[in-house]
């Protein structure tokens, strides 16, 4: 494999603790309603990515460039070439106040964002709130059972690919690909989602990367309920005069 290219990945991630090992995300769906782990808001299935392009660990996407299609392969990898040994001063406090305003309403166990960094409180005490900024996976080590799908190299294909990766999904939209660029029709549940108003910026500039086209047109019709309402009106007229002419058209011998 080499560098920017786009592949389809299974893989399953082991948390090693005590000579034993604990499964904490896969791609099979199987896999994690066995492990206890299933999360219904979680896309299962093969992940596209980018090799090259950082979005994975460094030493994952060493062992995929060296990898092709079809093969396994498992990988350990202690802290220091995962997420990192825990920072004690990455555990922060803040006042029930400071939360309050922000309207967080602090819980144990749940997931916050403050000031753009992402953490988990720890605790809640009168006054007080301990949360803890580390990745959740820090300080330990782990298991990585990797296999390549797919390498995704025909154009439809790695537009939706883009779309997956930067969008989450493209279900729905239909792809046309052709010498003078790339077309992309928006399904109407998408067009006026916040999501996708700001993702559609990332899939042009991938695709700019990716596929190097003349030009990304995005198409995106509405109709507007102006435009429904006079169109449902008109239908019994038309219906009506269509009733007249088969009528007299049915009276001729």
């Amino acid at each position: 494999m080499e560098k920017g290219t786009i592949i389809k990945l299974d893989y399953d991630l082991y948390v090693l603790e005590d000579s034993e090992e604990r499964l904490v995300e896969t791609t099979d769906k199987e896999k994690a309603k066995e492990a206890g782990i299933y999360d219904p808001n979680f896309r299962y299935g093969p992940r596209y990515t980018v090799l090259g392009e950082g979005a994975i660990l460094e030493a994952v996407e060493e062992a995929l460039l060296s990898m092709e299609v079809g093969e396994e392969r498992e990988i350990v990898l202690e802290p220091e070439r995962a997420f990192g040994p825990r920072r004690p001063e990455l555990v922060k406090i803040h006042s029930y106040r400071e939360l309050a305003r922000r309207d967080i309403e602090p819980e144990v166990g749940k997931e916050v964002v403050i000031d753009g960094k992402r953490g988990k409180i720890l605790s809640v005490t009168p006054g007080r709130v301990l949360v803890d900024y580390n990745h959740p996976l820090a300080g330990k080590t782990l298991k990585y059972r990797l296999r390549i799908v797919e390498k995704v190299e025909e154009p439809s294909e790695v537009v939706k690919a883009v779309l997956e990766m930067e969008h989450g999904t493209s279900e729905g939209f239909e792809v046309e690909v052709s010498e003078e660029g790339v077309e992309i029709r928006v399904p109407e549940r998408e067009r006026l989602s916040q999501g996708w108003i700001i993702d559609k910026f990332r899939v042009i500039s991938s695709l700019k990367k990716l596929l190097k086209p003349k030009r990304v047109r995005i198409v995106e019709e509405y109709v507007l309920e102006e435009a429904k309402e006079s169109q449902a009106s008109s239908e019994p007229q038309e219906k009506s005069d269509q009733g007249t002419k088969e009528d007299q058209t049915s009276a001729q011998p």
